[in-house]
C-alpha cells in the first residue's frame, strides 16, 4: 500500500474549520496569550468575495490529517499591488520549516496576480521572534507597526463633549453607501489607503454581528462629517467590544469630533454591559489617533509589525 506523504499543502475544506480555529488559537496563545479566531470569523473569511479559498489559502497537513500550519494571502482592495500574508505556524513547527513552505506557496500565488511594482507583506506579532526571523531570511524588511489598543470600563465613562453645531445619531437604513463614502474620504490620506470594493465592505461590515444601533454618525446639519462603527462583540473575543472604524473627514478634523464619537461609543457599549473595548490603529497614524485614544484612557495591548519585499 502506498504511504501518504509526510506533509501535504492543500486548500482548506469546510470541515477543516474547527481544526483551523484550534491551530490559530494555539499559535496566538503561545505568542500573545490570547485567542485569535472563532468558527464564525473563519466562516466569514471563507465566504468573503475578496478571497478565493481554493487558491488564496493553504493548510499544511501531516500524514495523520493533523494541521501543522495555516496561511492565506489577500489582495488589498483587489488592486494587485499589495498582497498581505497571514501566516499561523503550529507551535510544534519550532524551526519554521513548514511555515517557510507555506509562505512560498502564497508568494507564488501573489506573483500570479501582481501588477508591476507590487509588494508582498507579512504581519507578525512583536512577540513572535522566530516568525519575524523567517520573513527576514526570505528577504522581507520591516516597514511599519500597528497597535491593538484597549480600555477597561470599570465605571461609567466620561460623557462626550460635542462641538457646537455637531449632533450624533445612529445610521438609518439606506445610508450604508453614504457611510462607505465617508469612510473613504476620512482615510484617503492615511498610509497607502485603498478602499475595499463596496461588495467586500458590505460583507465584513453589514453581515454577521452588524448592529445599526452601534453605528454612530456625527452630523453638521444633514452632512455626515464623522463615523464610529462598532460591534458589541469583537470577531475573536466575545468579552471585548470593538470599534471597527473611527474617522472624521479632513475639513472637520481638530474640532473634537473624533474624541466625542469615541466617548459616545464607550458610553453606549458600557450601557450594554461591555466592560472592555478595543480597536486597531496604525502606530504612525497621520491624524494623531494614538494620542487621542490614550487621552481617552486606552492603552496599547499588542503590537504587530509589517515586513515586506518587492515581487518584481
Amino acid at each position: 500500500m502506498k504511504q501518504a506523504p509526510a506533509l501535504e499543502l492543500r486548500s482548506p475544506r469546510r470541515d477543516d474549520v474547527p481544526a483551523i480555529v484550534e491551530l490559530l488559537n494555539a499559535h496566538s496563545r503561545q505568542i500573545d496569550g490570547i485567542d485569535s479566531a472563532t468558527p464564525e470569523f473563519i466562516d466569514t473569511w471563507f465566504d468573503s468575495p475578496g478571497i478565493d479559498v481554493a487558491r488564496d489559502i493553504r493548510v499544511a497537513v501531516d500524514r495523520d490529517g493533523g494541521l501543522l500550519g495555516y496561511v492565506d494571502v489577500g489582495d488589498q482592495a483587489d488592486e494587485h499591488l499589495r498582497f498581505w500574508i497571514d501566516l499561523r505556524p503550529h507551535p510544534v513547527d519550532a524551526d519554521r520549516a513548514v511555515a517557510r513552505r507555506l509562505v512560498g506557496a502564497m508568494e507564488e500565488r501573489a506573483c500570479e496576480l501582481a501588477a508591476p511594482g507590487a509588494v508582498v507583506r507579512g504581519i507578525v506579532s512583536s512577540e513572535d521572534g522566530p516568525t519575524r526571523a523567517l520573513y527576514e531570511s526570505l528577504g522581507y524588511r520591516y516597514v511599519r507597526s500597528s497597535y491593538r489598543m484597549r480600555i477597561e470600563l470599570d465605571r461609567a465613562p466620561e460623557p462626550p463633549r460635542w462641538p457646537d453645531g455637531i449632533g450624533v445619531r445612529t445610521m438609518q437604513a439606506g445610508e450604508e453607501r453614504a457611510v462607505y463614502e465617508v469612510e473613504a474620504e476620512s482615510f484617503a490620506d492615511h498610509w497607502e489607503w485603498l478602499q475595499d470594493p463596496y461588495e467586500e465592505w458590505q460583507h465584513w461590515n453589514l453581515g454577521r454581528g452588524f448592529d445599526p444601533d452601534l453605528w454612530f454618525l456625527a452630523l453638521s446639519g444633514s452632512d455626515i462629517v464623522g463615523i464610529c462603527l462598532c460591534r458589541e462583540r469583537e470577531w475573536t473575543n466575545p468579552e471585548l467590544g470593538w470599534i471597527a472604524t473611527l474617522g472624521v473627514t479632513p475639513p472637520w478634523r481638530r474640532r473634537g469630533i473624533a474624541s466625542a464619537l469615541l466617548r459616545h461609543s464607550f458610553g453606549v457599549l458600557y450601557g450594554r454591559g461591555v466592560d472592555k473595548v478595543g480597536l486597531g490603529v496604525d502606530a504612525e497614524n497621520v491624524t494623531g489617533a494614538v494620542a487621542l485614544y490614550e487621552r481617552a484612557g486606552m492603552h496599547v495591548a499588542f503590537r504587530s509589525d509589517t515586513l515586506d519585499k518587492p515581487l518584481d
